[in-house]
């Protein structure tokens, strides 16, 4: 063989040998590379898992948050029910009681002198009265000059309280019919001169009341108190 053709033979095969190292230098590159890529591909998944996860648990936590604020305000409400609940029955007792004085309060005065009348009973507006009534003080005090006129034993038995009914005894009833007739033919008029509220269930009647015609007045303070929901005398009146 030619030197030539020597040195060109040996020139191409430097040249494959050179082109098979660059190629396989290229081909490691890129398998370094395509290793790096895959590395970081992982990274970044996992990195939107973690993210993923975080916002799960932020969502959670507010839930919570959420649930909790709740449950707190829902126990501040079960508390004030409870309260109210407990304070019911006081509420009841002020509003009944209020409502008795509002009703005591009409027309209400001391028994201090020159009060104004409030109230004037006569022959004629006894005779006028359909029957007894004791749903206030003052229709109590006219039922009993009622039952005064009629000579109503029974009716004029209800005018008090109980402990006054008691105390009449039996030579009492026997007296009434005639102690009636005296004092219905001696009554003029009374009048209701004064009220003064005690309690609740219990005021005072300032009366002036007038046995003869043309004297004077005779004046009396006449306890009344409630029982249940009617107004019972608790002292004779004579």
């Amino acid at each position: 063989m030619k030197p030539s053709l020597k040195i060109i033979s040996v020139a191409f095969l430097a040249a494959a040998v050179c082109g098979a190292l660059v190629q396989h230098s290229a081909l490691s590159n890129v398998h370094q590379e395509n290793h790096k890529l895959r590395g970081e591909s992982e990274e970044v998944q996992r990195l939107a898992r973690e993210n993923a996860e975080i916002e799960r648990l932020r969502a959670e936590n507010q839930e919570i948050e959420k649930l909790r604020l709740e449950t707190r305000d829902l126990h501040k409400l079960r508390n004030e029910v409870r309260q109210l609940r407990e304070q019911k029955p006081e509420f009841d007792k002020v509003r009944a009681l209020n409502e008795r004085l509002r009703t005591l309060r009409t027309g209400a005065t001391g028994l201090a002198a020159g009060a104004q009348p409030a109230d004037r009973i006569t022959k004629e507006t006894l005779s006028a009265l359909a029957g007894p009534d004791f749903t206030s003080p003052e229709a109590t005090v006219r039922t009993y000059f009622r039952a005064v006129r009629t000579g109503n034993w029974n009716e004029f038995r209800n005018c008090f309280s109980p402990e006054i009914r008691q105390a009449m005894d039996a030579q009492f009833e026997e007296q009434f019919p005639e102690s009636a007739k005296q004092m219905s033919a001696r009554f003029q008029s009374a009048r209701i001169a004064a009220k003064r509220v005690v309690s609740a269930d219990k005021v005072e009647l300032g009366l002036e009341v007038v046995l003869e015609e043309d004297a004077p007045s005779s004046k009396l303070t006449v306890p009344i108190k409630r029982i249940g929901s009617e107004w019972k005398m608790d002292e004779k009146m004579f």
